[in-house]
């Protein structure tokens, strides 16, 4: 018998836990499974948030970097991703995404 919680329990059991990046994995997934537009960008930003709170922010970007085009661009997407690369310490990527 499968029982459904919401991943937001989830999240906050596994921070809770002292394990964030377990939290942002199950993030990255229902960003993968997602569905609509809305349900992604929820999960992106949760996942990378939870990933730089582990202090994660260049592994945060390959992530992001890695399914931003399964988002929508738009402008305050990509300055949230000159942000993060400019955390990341990756001002060549923060160029890239300052030009789309």
């Amino acid at each position: 018998m499968a029982i459904w919680i919401d991943e937001g329990v989830y999240d906050d059991l596994l921070a809770g836990l002292g394990d964030g990046m377990a939290a942002a994995r199950l993030r990255w997934r229902a960003f993968d499974a997602a569905a609509t537009e809305g349900q992604r960008r929820m999960h992106f930003f949760e996942a990378v948030r939870m990933m730089q709170a582990a202090d994660r922010t260049r592994d945060a970007l390959a992530e992001a970097d890695a399914r931003l085009e399964r988002l929508q661009p738009d402008t305050g997407l990509m300055r949230y991703m000159v942000r993060l690369a400019m955390a990341a310490g990756r001002p060549d990527l923060a160029d890239r995404y300052a030009r789309e």
